[in-house]
C-alpha cells in the first residue's frame, strides 16, 4: 500500500489533505521508529532488510513523505514543519539511522531523510532557523566527512553525500545563524576537504555552497585559514581547479599556463568548433552558456571575494601565471559575448550605425590590450621564476666550491702535521715561524705588574701547539692536597 501512494499521492493532493495524510504518516513514522515486539519476516520484495525489525515500513514512509515533500505544494511542508516534522527527522538521524555499516537500504533511508529535511527547509528563513536550532547541523556535517573511496562501491554513498551538500544549500545557506554554528562545527573546512578530493561531478555542487556561503564575511577568514593534503592554501586549490576545468575544455595555452591568444583567451575546442551562429533573443549565445557549463564563474567569484592580491608569497609561479587569468575573466567574458554579437550581425548582414559600431570595435580592442597585459605580466613572472632558479644554482654551486674549499685546507693541514711530525727540522722550522709571529703581535715595551713577572713561554718546547701552565684535571676525586701541591710547583 504504501509503495503504491508512493505513485498516487503526489497525483491526488487534494485527496491526500482531506484524509490528513501528512498526520497519518507521521504517526506510522512514530510507530516505525518505537521500539516493539513487533518483527517483520523480510521475505517479500517491498519487505526487504527488514527482518527481525520495522525497517521495511520505514523505508516506505520515508519514500511516500520524501515525494510528498518534493511534490511542489508548499502547504503539505507547511503543515509537516507545523506538526514537528523537522526535529523528527533530525532525531531519525542521529537515533536509528547512525549507523555507519555499509548497508544499501539503510544508505537510502538516511539519502531520503536528508532530502526531506532539504525540501521542508528550502526557501524560507524560519524553518532554516527551526533546523538550526533543532540540531540540525550537528545531523548533517558527519556525512561530511565520509570517505570518498566509498563513493564508487555502488552502495549509494554518492547520492547521500550529494544529499548532504544539498542540505546545506537549502537548510544553512542564507540563515547567519545557521551558517555561524556551521562555522563553529568546522563546515567550511569539510567542504573544502571535499572539494579537493570529491569526483569531478560532484564539485560544481560543492563549489557552490562555499561560493554562496562566502557572502558571510566570517566564512572569508575560515576559507583563508584552510589547508588541504595536497594544496596549501585555497589559491592553489583555485589554480588547480582552473587547469583542470580548462584541460577538459581543451582550452589553448602555452608554456606555464600562458595565453596562447589574446583575442578570444577563454574559449575552448567545442566552443570554437561550434563557431558563431544566430541566434533567437530568448536563447543564451554559446558564450553565456559557457559560464554555467564548468566552474570558472564561481572560481572567479570565490577569487573576487577573498581577494586577487591577497594570496601568499609561498604560492608557486605556476598558480600565480593561472591566477593572472582568473583575475581578468569577467574582461575577457565580455569582450567574448561582443564578439558573438558582432559576428551574428555579420552574417545575418546588418551593419551597426557608426557609433555603435565604433563602440562595439573598442570593447574589442580593449579586451585584447588587457589580454596582452596580462600574457606581458605572466612573461615578467616567468622571468623572475627563471632568475630565481639561476640565482639559486649559483648558491649551489658556492656551497659545493665552499665545500671543496674546505676540504682542500683540511688536506693542506693534514699534510703539514705530517711533515713536522715525520722532518725534526721542518718542526724546528715551523716553532720559529710561530713565535716570530707571536712576538710580532707583542707590544715593544714588557708589561710588568709587580715584583715577580711569570713568563707564558715554556724554554726548549719544540712543539707547535697551543701551550700553557692550565692545568686539566679529569679526575672526580680531587683532594685539596693535589691542588695545593700543584700550585706549589708551578710556583
Amino acid at each position: 500500500a504504501l509503495s503504491c501512494l508512493c505513485n498516487l499521492a503526489p497525483l491526488r493532493i487534494e485527496d491526500y489533505t482531506v484524509c490528513q495524510g501528512n498526520t497519518r504518516l507521521l504517526i506510522l513514522l512514530e510507530w516505525c521508529i518505537r521500539h516493539g515486539d513487533f518483527g517483520g519476516h523480510g521475505n517479500s520484495f517491498h519487505g526487504k532488510g527488514g527482518r527481525g525489525n520495522r525497517m521495511a515500513q520505514l523505508r516506505y514512509v520515508l519514500r511516500l513523505i520524501l515525494n510528498m515533500c518534493t511534490s511542489g505544494n508548499d502547504i503539505i511542508r507547511q503543515d509537516f514543519t507545523d506538526q514537528g516534522a523537522t526535529s523528527l527527522f533530525i532525531g531519525l538521524l542521529t537515533s536509528q539511522l547512525r549507523h555507519d555499516k555499509d548497508d544499501a537500504i539503510l544508505i537510502e533511508m538516511k539519502t531520503d531523510t536528508v532530502i526531506i529535511l532539504s525540501s521542508l527547509c528550502e526557501h524560507d528563513l524560519h524553518r532554516k532557523e527551526l533546523f538550526c536550532s533543532t540540531g540540525g547541523i550537528q545531523a548533517i556535517v558527519p556525512f561530511l566527512r565520509m570517505d570518498t573511496r566509498k563513493l564508487s562501491c555502488g552502495l549509494g554513498h554518492h547520492r547521500l553525500l550529494l544529499a548532504a551538500v544539498d542540505c546545506i544549500w537549502c537548510a544553512i545557506v542564507g540563515s547567519s545563524l545557521a551558517e555561524e554554528i556551521l562555522l563553529e562545527n568546522e563546515g567550511i573546512f569539510l567542504l573544502l576537504d571535499l572539494l579537493e578530493c570529491c569526483p569531478d561531478n560532484m564539485k560544481n555542487q560543492v563549489l557552490g555552497v562555499i561560493t554562496d556561503m562566502s557572502e558571510n564575511p566570517k566564512t572569508i577568514q575560515h576559507i583563508l585559514q584552510w589547508q588541504g593534503k595536497k594544496c596549501t592554501s585555497p589559491w592553489s586549490l583555485i589554480a588547480k581547479l582552473w587547469k583542470e576545468e580548462e584541460e577538459d575544455m581543451q582550452v589553448p595555452r602555452e608554456y606555464m599556463n600562458t595565453l596562447a591568444e589574446t583575442q578570444l583567451p577563454l574559449m575552448g575546442a567545442q566552443q570554437t568548433s561550434e563557431g558563431t551562429t544566430p541566434q533567437l533573443a530568448s536563447q543564451p549565445s554559446p558564450a553565456v552558456n559557457d559560464v554555467s557549463d564548468n566552474l570558472r564563474a564561481k572560481l572567479y567569484v570565490m577569487c573576487n571575494r577573498l581577494g586577487f592580491h591577497a594570496y601568499p608569497g609561498d604560492l608557486s609561479n605556476e598558480d600565480k601565471i593561472t591566477l593572472c587569468i582568473v583575475e581578468k575573466y569577467l574582461d575577457f567574458k565580455e569582450g567574448e559575448v561582443w564578439y558573438e554579437v558582432a559576428g551574428e550581425l555579420a552574417q545575418e548582414g546588418m551593419r551597426p550605425i557608426t557609433p555603435d559600431q565604433e563602440c562595439i570595435q573598442e570593447i574589442l580592442q580593449t579586451t585584447e590590450r588587457k589580454a596582452e597585459e596580462v600574457l606581458k605580466k605572466q612573461h615578467e613572472l616567468i622571468d623572475q621564476q627563471q632568475e630565481m632558479d639561476l640565482l639559486e644554482e649559483q648558491e649551489y654551486y658556492t656551497q659545493i666550491q665552499e665545500y671543496h674549499q674546505s676540504e682542500e685546507q683540511a688536506r693542506i693541514k693534514f699534510e703539514q702535521l705530517l711533515i713536522r711530525t715525520s722532518n725534526y727540522q721542518a718542526l724546528k722550522t715551523a716553532k720559529e715561524e710561530q713565535e716570530t709571529a707571536i712576538e710580532s703581535t707583542r707590544t715593544s715595551s714588557m708589561v710588568r705588574i709587580g715584583e715577580r713577572f711569570h713568563s707564558t713561554t715554556i724554554p726548549s718546547l719544540n712543539t707547535t701547539v697551543s701551550y700553557s701552565y692550565l692545568l686539566c684535571i679529569t679526575s672526580s676525586v680531587i683532594t685539596y692536597h693535589f691542588i695545593f701541591a700543584c700550585i706549589v710547583v708551578f710556583l
